[in-house]
């Protein structure tokens, strides 16, 4: 019986997420639940702890922190958009957005919002479920340019 490519693909090798965040309890937290679940994650308290912003395009998916001390995570979010698009990006934040911030319109690779109280486990299963939608589209956008 053959596999289905999504199977397949999580054989081959797990999903790699980078995870932002200038808090590190938050980050240990969702490293910890994020290996257990199967991703291979890596955690940088900012940026510039990360080396270089282009290790960016080395993961399926991007979690960062939107309230930072030195860069916001829209920010980042906007590079990501213009370098990156490939990779897919869901902001957390533990603090309350102000009506203005809500209605502000993200860049296009923001894929998600979690508000941090929602948890480790919600921030995980949306990750899951904005990848396995990017590996769909993917397989759309292939079958659908093959010549006949």
């Amino acid at each position: 019986m053959e596999q289905s490519g999504e199977s397949t693909l999580s054989q081959e090798r797990p999903n790699k997420i980078v995870v932002v965040d200038d808090d590190p309890v938050f980050g240990a937290l969702l490293m910890a639940k994020a290996k257990s679940n199967g991703f291979d994650a890596k955690f940088y308290l900012s940026l510039m702890d990360m080396g270089s912003f282009a290790r960016i395009k080395e993961y399926d998916l991007a979690i960062i922190d939107f309230y930072m001390d030195q860069i916001r995570g829209d920010e980042i979010a906007e590079y990501v958009d213009t370098f990156f698009k490939d990779v897919p990006v869901i902001i957390v934040s533990g603090e309350d957005f102000t009506d203005s911030e809500r209605a502000k319109r993200w860049p296009q690779t923001v894929r998600a919002f979690v508000p941090k109280m929602d948890g480790v486990d919600k921030i995980l299963s949306t990750a899951k479920s904005v990848l396995q939608r990017e590996r769909m589209l993917r397989r759309l956008s292939t079958t659908t340019t093959k010549p006949c």
